[in-house]
């Protein structure tokens, strides 16, 4: 199974960007460490650079494309933060763990 590949490294400094090929269609994220929130947030845009959602908070075990209708996203594509062990159940996603235990796990439909 394969997850978006965010790097941490300077994540506290600067927004990780990447684009990817999510079923057919291309998009880029940027994802941002909020130490305020003590969470991470991402910015979805089409291969254009056009905005498509601004400012989502990632939370475990939720579809971080769930709620936005927009017809520039791919059918039966969800992205779920998990930690295949269980040990991020209780916590969720933390600074820490986040890319290391807890990855954002791509599901498309047919795979």
């Amino acid at each position: 199974m394969k997850y978006l590949p965010i790097s941490i490294e300077d994540i506290e400094h600067r927004p990780d960007q990447f684009a990817i090929t999510l079923g057919n269609v291309q998009l880029i994220f940027r994802v941002s460490w909020n130490p305020i929130d003590e969470a991470f947030f991402f910015d979805l845009f089409d291969n254009e650079g056009a905005y498509i959602i601004a400012g989502r908070r990632i939370v475990y075990a939720n579809d971080m494309l769930a709620g936005i209708t927009d017809d520039r996203l791919p059918e039966g594509v969800s992205i779920y933060p998990a930690d295949p062990s269980g040990e991020a159940d209780e916590i969720g996603i933390t600074f820490d763990n986040f890319m290391n235990s807890v990855k954002p796990w791509i599901i498309e439909v047919g795979e």
